[in-house]
């Protein structure tokens, strides 16, 4: 199954308030008729090195050590370290 049934929307919403998952509804069925899965590991220090930039600096919770995993990055930096 895909996406957010309404009762679990309005259920999140009536908590946060956020309104952000309004386009994740409704759950429906989905069927793959081939996965490719891979393991490419997002390092900070080769994420840095691919495009320049760190999002996760500065954040208390982050340790900025070369060999740690890369947080708070977007798809398109993934997209982006994937075919560096």
């Amino acid at each position: 199954m895909m996406g957010l049934a309404q009762e679990e929307i309005a259920r999140i919403d009536s908590l946060y308030h956020l309104g952000i998952f309004t386009d994740e509804g409704p759950q429906h069925p989905v069927i793959l008729s081939r996965v490719s899965a891979g393991e490419i590991r997002a390092y900070t220090g080769a994420v840095g090195e691919c495009d320049g930039t760190k999002p996760w600096a500065g954040q208390d919770n982050v340790q900025e050590n070369m060999n740690n995993p890369a947080v708070d990055i977007s798809w398109d930096d993934v997209q982006a370290f994937i075919g560096w």
